[in-house]
This record gives structure tokens, C-alpha cells and sequence, in this order.
């Protein structure tokens, strides 16, 4: 938001070279979300609509005879930024762009701002830092007015969190100094304070399984429960199929779990009548009180919001078909490590009969690069556990 208002007060200074400003960042969801949101906001502020300023097409603001212009970058086009020079670069998160992706766009500009959560130590440290003519300015959460308590609240929790702390509450450049992903602890109990958040999925197909945990939170407390881990499920519900599908094996779990809330004998009726599939087949029975209330504890259960992998589109599509309430994750360029961020920020807690939670958690690890340094990008196929309980993180910025 202040380089949003810094950059309009330097437009209106109609002293800059060229009379060209290009703000960037990694992907275009990040920066619609990002600098153009924060342009937008600040543009309301002073009373005045956005987009009578801005071009959607070709995403420049035309301000004070000043362009600004909002683009994106892509790691793997080295060549871009050989084009005109400009007067000044904003690189909005610039830890989610590699060194070859700006380095031409930062020789040709006559001044440049990056700025970025200094989890480790990247090229403006190393390409930037050690110039002559640049400064480095920390900001805080502290010094952020627009900061909300709740956000606040959160920070100081993680105050036990060295690591954490050091990095988004003292805004000082991050070290790493285990492999491990995730720092956890085993859990014998859920709080009575916790509150329960959607269920995390994600979707395999051979070699790797369908998985489901449950998530809840207390505070700055991230407990997971592992509801199931099943490999070879199909990704529909097909009639007179050998294998069972995911809503099958979600239907298993599922009453598996009501009739632990009645009588044997309460139960009647085949899995179909009490599912409400194939209703045609049910029209002359007689349905009780206590069909009614089996009915109504399994609705209960199966609206219960599941987030998923987004890019299971059958498998979501036939859970919400039977009944389920799902939705898919939006995954844009770099949403790993931002859902990894988001969990690493909570104490992570594992709660009893567990077990791929706990082996993945034991066993991701981040890189080595050639000279035994650790990096921080995760070392090999996340484990699916994980995933699927960072596919909740991603659905929300803060719970």
C-alpha cells in the first residue's frame, strides 16, 4: 500500500525519466491480487475510480502523464526486460522471481524498489544489497497502521518460534538450519477450544493414494487427524465396479461412523435408502423417525466443506454429485511454498493413528544445493497428507 502512494506522489512530480513506472511480480494472480488491488484501494482513498486511470488490456494506468505499467514475469524467458528503459521498477515479492527473470529489466532502469519477506537470503541480498548506492529499509508488522490486531494478535503468538519470529516479526533475513519442512509435536487430545476448519483432500492415481485430514485450530495451534489414506480408489462412483470409488469409500467411513450414534437394530434399510441413491428404488417404503434422524446425521457429516486438489476435476465434480459438500484449491505459480509458509507459520500438532501425516512430516526435507547448503525448496514429491492439509491453508489467508 505506501509504494502505491509513494509511486502516484512520483508521478504527480512529473520528473520521471522517460515518464515510465513498471511495477511486476511473478504471476498475474499475484499481482491482480497485489499492487493492482493496492492501487485500486488508494485510488478510492483520494476519492477517484481506478479504472478510469487503467487500461485493462494492455494493464497500464495512465496517471498525471505518467505510465504505469503492471506486468508479470516468467522465470523461464531470461531475454525479457531487453526492451526500452524506464524510470522506475518496482519488483513487488521479489523472492518469488528468479535473478536471470529481472536482471535486465533492473539494468534498465534508473531506479528500482524490491520488496519481499526475507525468509533467506536470495539476489537482492547478494546482486543488490552489496551496491554502493542501495539501501535497505525493514518494516515491521510494528510499523504497518493498517495492520489488523487479529493479524498482530497471531505474530506475537509466534514470538516461541524463533525462526518464525525472526523473519515476520523482526523482518530480519531467515536462516535455516534444519531440512525438516515441518517442526511438529504428537498430540494426545483436541483442545475443547479448537475449532474445526474444512477437510483437506488430495486426489492420486497410482503410485500415490487418495487422502483426507481433518484440520482444526486453537489460537496459533494447528492440530491434523488423518481420516483416511487409500490407494487404487477410482475417481468415480461406477455401478457394479470391483474397485471402490472415493465416494464408496467416503460412504463406508461415513456410516461407519453414524451407526456408532444408534441401536444395530435401528438400522433397516440397505446403504442406498439411507444415502438416498437410486430413490426410485425406495418410493414404497415406509420411512421412520429413526431413518429420518440416520438421514439427517449423515447430511450432517457429508456438508461438512472438503477442499480439494483443484485439479481433480472429476473426482470433486462426482463427490458434490453424491452429495458432498467440496470445493477445489486455486493453485497459481509459487502456491506451494505459500501454502507451506502459511502451515509453518502455526505449531503444528498431530493427533493419534496418524501414521502418513507423521511419515510425511518426518520424511520432506529441503534441498542440498552442490556445496551442502540448505535451501529452502522442498526435496521431492510432497507427501500427500501434506498437501492435503496445506490445499486449507491456501483457501484462506488467515484463519
Amino acid at each position: 500500500m505506501a509504494m502505491a502512494v509513494r509511486l502516484l506522489e512520483r508521478a504527480e512530480d512529473e520528473n520521471i525519466f522517460r515518464d515510465t513506472i513498471t511495477i511486476m511480480t511473478d504471476t498475474y494472480e499475484n499481482l491482480k491480487d497485489g499492487a493492482i488491488a493496492d492501487f485500486e484501494f488508494v485510488f478510492g482513498l483520494w476519492g477517484m475510480d481506478f479504472y478510469d486511470y487503467y487500461n485493462k488490456q494492455d494493464k497500464t494506468c495512465y496517471y498525471c502523464d505518467t505510465k504505469i505499467q503492471f506486468r508479470y514475469l516468467d522465470d523461464n524467458k531470461p531475454n525479457k526486460g531487453k526492451g526500452p528503459r524506464r524510470g522506475i521498477l518496482y519488483i513487488n515479492e521479489g523472492n518469488r522471481v528468479g535473478w536471470e527473470a529481472v536482471k535486465h529489466y533492473i539494468a534498465r532502469s534508473k531506479e528500482v524498489y524490491v520488496d519481499f519477506n526475507p525468509d533467506f537470503e536470495f539476489w537482492a541480498h547478494t546482486k543488490l544489497e552489496v551496491k554502493d548506492n542501495c539501501e535497505k529499509i525493514i518494516i515491521t508488522y510494528q510499523d504497518n497502521e493498517m495492520c489488523p490486531a487479529s493479524e498482530k494478535k497471531h505474530i506475537e503468538s509466534m514470538r516461541h518460534d524463533e525462526e518464525w519470529f525472526k523473519v515476520y516479526g523482526r523482518g530480519e533475513t531467515g536462516t535455516y538450519s534444519e531440512r525438516r519442512m515441518y517442526q511438529y509435536k504428537m498430540a494426545s487430545t483436541l483442545p475443547s477450544t479448537a475449532i474445526r476448519l474444512p477437510n483437506g483432500m488430495d486426489f492420486g492415481s497410482s503410485p500415490d493414494p487418495t487422502c483426507e485430514v481433518e484440520v482444526y485450530l486453537d489460537g496459533a495451534d494447528l492440530y491434523l487427524k488423518e481420516v483416511f489414506t487409500e490407494y487404487n480408489l477410482l475417481t468415480e462412483k461406477i455401478k457394479g465396479a470391483e474397485r471402490d470409488s472415493i465416494v464408496d469409500f467416503k460412504d463406508r467411513l461415513v456410516l461407519k461412523k453414524v451407526r456408532l450414534m444408534f441401536s444395530s437394530t435401528d438400522f433397516t434399510k440397505d446403504e442406498d435408502f439411507y444415502f438416498g441413491y437410486n430413490k426410485e428404488n425406495y418410493k414404497n417404503e415406509t420411512e421412520t423417525d429413526v431413518d429420518r434422524q440416520i438421514k439427517a446425521e449423515i447430511q450432517k457429516i457429508k456438508k461438512h466443506l472438503t477442499i480439494g486438489d483443484s485439479s481433480g476435476a472429476t473426482e470433486l465434480r462426482d463427490l458434490a454429485k453424491h452429495g458432498y459438500s467440496v470445493r477445489g484449491v486455486k493453485k497459481p505459480k509459487g502456491s506451494q511454498m505459500t501454502g507451506v509458509n502459511r502451515m509453518r507459520s502455526y505449531n503444528i500438532h498431530v493427533l493419534p493413528d496418524s501414521p502418513n501425516i507423521v511419515s510425511g512430516l518426518n520424511s520432506w526435507m529441503r534441498k542440498i544445493d552442490k556445496n551442502g547448503n540448505i535451501i529452502p525448496e522442498p526435496d521431492g514429491h510432497e507427501p500427500d497428507c501434506l498437501a492435503a492439509a496445506r490445499y486449507v491453508m491456501l483457501a484462506k489467508a488467515l484463519w
